[in-house]
């Protein structure tokens, strides 16, 4: 590579064109980058072609158009001729058709355009490319088309001594049927220009095949495929152009370049319009997706993340918009589907409701699994069956208490007690162990208690008396033959204490025991029952623990009438959803039962008795006020009922209206069933269901009036 030709120094070789080599080289005068095209040193040079070669490259420098490269100079360099043009930062046609790369329709017609207005530029300047090919044409990056090679194929057809086979190989593809026979004019580069668009429509040539002869035969008999044929994206429109320019005979193609370009112009205008409407399609779809999310956000609590909506362009390209269309149309019917489910199971999520508000958490659980099995992302489902399983682990610890209090003290050892709470605790679920661990330790505590030392066995008290826990207690007397007043003997109970069992001192104010004192030969007293004493002159005025134990059990069963009575009235609140109607209430005679069962494991049984008897009162106004609140619910339901109706109704019209275009043509009509429908839903939230009905129909109307305004102006 030489390094200097002429006055331009030689940077890099950039090129190999049908004449010879293109190189990058600087021009020192003028300081800029240019591109030289340097004829083959193969190729003689001889006056005849000296003068062709100079008269071509000066008609080619008087041609100054955006899409035609522009020649800067011209000159020859020991025997070599070469041209100087502007040097291009793009890449050429072909090797973007060899690339595949995936250009949208509007970025290929406007390399048509382009084509054909520098083209027609050209033949009316009277010069004729006579070598249109892929090759020929520059695409620079910002999208702009340059042809090349003005006149060059005229040099290379009349040059003597030129290797022809790289050219007829190179151009066959491209050159109109009449070229083979030395034909050139105008009409021959529109048949260029049609197998050029023919290729980059297609990503294939209009004619193929590795043989000359197979090339020729097809040029002259075979007419390739409709391009709409080939590939179904592209308009009919543009293939009728594109198989106009290619008809074999040169009159029945088009008079010149300028009447192509202004069909191409027409099939630009109507890509943008479609274009456009696809837009508008596509805004709507995002309208409608937007409501339905939404809708089922109302119905389900909640709309599960989908992926990012693709932007809709402002200046996006017909496929790009459509593939936008597409995918929010998918979304749409998609989400419609989801919302068609979730009006499907409010019925269940509403038993479901019900059943938990009437604490029967396991029902209620059944119900909301079914719903969550069905719709996973039910949001309002899955926190009901949280709430329900909750609701029944709850239940299954307080069945733990209950056992417990409910059982009479020292009625049974405290092994039995631990086996109990283990049969009822295996019940609570796993979950609830965490939770329930300090209510078991506590538990064992109360057991310990709550036993008490008179159900131990007779060993169990030599431990304790050597402890010294009973060392100070009065000796409880038992009764002997001589405490019966009908004479009747009476077995005496045997004592459990060993012989080497410590003698318990009395205190000497202590007055011997007498008939009087004992205690009423009625009925025997109960195992776990301690006998009372008769206790000292000094402590009769504030009576122990035990005797306030002895003076409360004649009134448990009592005690155990007004829990048994309570415990119905509950039972009656619960199953008529009272924690749901009447929630204070109920919460309430909740408190007052606690407390009563407080009370009553206090050995307090006159405070247990009052308490559990306002909690009956007041479970009992819970149950009064819930069947009051059903009833009218029953009654409120038709008009529920019929203001769903119409909310559906109304919501269908808001759809249609989209669809229809109506937010857009008929923008005040639309605003204003906007507004009535906002109306209609603060109405319905008040519970003013007849009036909510009613506002909800007229925006119904209102809708329906701007989906037709919308399509009578479409």
């Amino acid at each position: 590579m030489a390094e200097q030709i002429g006055k331009y120094r030689v940077i890099d070789r950039i090129g190999r064109g049908g004449m010879g080599m293109i190189f990058k080289a600087h021009d020192p005068l003028l300081d800029r980058l240019v591109a030289l095209k340097v004829i083959s040193p193969e190729v003689e040079v001889t006056d005849e072609l000296r003068a062709r070669f100079f008269r071509e490259a000066q008609a080619c420098a008087k041609l100054s158009h955006p899409n035609i490269v522009t020649v800067y100079d011209m000159g020859e360099h020991e025997g070599r001729l070469f041209i100087v043009m502007e040097l291009l930062d793009g890449e050429e046609l072909r090797n973007v058709i060899a690339q595949g790369k995936a250009l949208p329709l509007e970025d290929k017609l406007s390399i048509i355009v382009q084509m054909c207005t520098g083209l027609h530029y050209a033949h009316q300047k009277g010069i004729i490319h006579r070598d249109i090919k892929p090759g020929n044409i520059m695409v620079l990056r910002d999208g702009q088309v340059k042809v090349l090679d003005f006149g060059i194929a005229q040099i290379q057809t009349n040059t003597v001594g030129l290797t022809r086979t790289g050219l007829i190989m190179g151009t066959l593809k491209y050159i109109a049927p009449e070229q083979v026979y030395g034909i050139a004019n105008h009409r021959s580069d529109i048949f260029s220009v049609g197998s050029v668009s023919y290729e980059l429509l297609s990503s294939r040539p209009a004619f193929t095949g590795g043989d000359p002869m197979q090339i020729l035969e097809q040029l002259q008999k075979a007419d390739p495929p409709r391009l709409d044929v080939v590939d179904s994206t592209i308009p009919a429109g543009l293939a009728a152009i594109v198989a106009r320019a290619m008809h074999k005979d040169p009159a029945k193609r088009f008079g010149d370049l300028a009447a192509m370009r202004a069909e191409l112009l027409q099939v630009q205008r109507g890509l943008a319009e479609e274009a456009e409407r696809a837009r508008e399609r596509a805004r709507g779809h995002r309208d409608r997706l937007r409501a339905l999310e939404a809708d089922l956000a109302e119905r389900i609590g909640a709309v599960r993340q989908e992926e990012p909506l693709l932007a809709i362009d402002a200046d996006g390209h017909l496929d790009a918009l459509q593939a936008v269309e597409r995918d929010l149309a998918a979304r749409v019917e998609g989400l419609r589907a989801e919302v068609a489910r979730a009006d499907r199971l409010a019925p269940a999520l509403a038993r479901g409701g019900k059943l938990l508000a009437a604490q029967r958490f396991d029902a209620a659980a059944a119900q909301f699994e079914a719903i969550v099995t069905d719709m996973p992302a039910h949001a309002r489902a899955r926190d009901g069956l949280a709430r329900a399983r909750a609701g029944a682990d709850g239940q299954r610890a307080r069945s733990i208490a209950e056992t417990i209090v409910r059982a009479p003290r020292g009625t049974a050892t405290s092994r039995e007690w631990i086996e109990a709470i283990a049969t009822v605790a295996g019940k609570v679920s796993w979950p609830l162990w965490g939770a329930a661990l300090a209510g078991l330790v506590a538990l064992t505590v109360g057991v310990v208690w709550w036993v008490g030392p008179a159900s131990r066995p007779a060993q169990d008290s030599r431990a304790g008396q050597q402890a010294g826990e009973r060392r100070e207690r009065p000796v409880l007397a038992a009764p002997d033959e001589t405490s019966r007043t009908d004479g009747a003997q009476v077995t005496p109970r045997p004592q459990a204490a060993p012989a080497d069992t410590p003698a318990i001192r009395e205190e000497p104010s202590k007055p011997p025991v007498t008939t009087e004192d004992k205690a009423p030969p009625r009925e025997a007293a109960p195992s776990w029952q301690p006998r009372p004493s008769a206790p000292s002159p000094a402590k009769r005025e504030v009576p122990d623990a035990r005797e306030r134990v002895a003076v409360a059990q004649p009134r448990q069963p009592e005690v155990e009438q007004a829990r048994a009575r309570m415990v119905t009235a509950r039972r009656e609140a619960e199953r008529v959803a009272a924690t749901f109607y009447a929630p204070k209430l109920f919460a309430s005679a909740q408190g007052k039962e606690e407390e009563g069962t407080l009370a009553l494991g206090r050995s307090d049984p006159g405070a247990a008795l009052r308490l559990l008897g306002e909690a009956r009162s007041e479970y009992q106004a819970a149950a009064v006020e819930a069947k009051r609140e059903t009833e009218k619910e029953w009654q409120l339901a038709p008009l529920k009922a019929s203001v769903e109706q119409a909310r559906a109704r109304t919501r269908a019209r808001r759809d249609e209206a989209l669809v229809a275009e109506g937010d857009r043509l008929a923008k005040e009509l639309f605003a204003a069933a906007q507004a009535t429908h906002v109306e209609a839903d603060g109405l319905a939230a008040r519970q003013n269901f007849a009036a909510a009905a009613r506002t909800y129909e007229e925006a119904a109307e209102q809708y329906a009036q701007a989906a037709a305004a919308g399509r009578a102006a479409r």
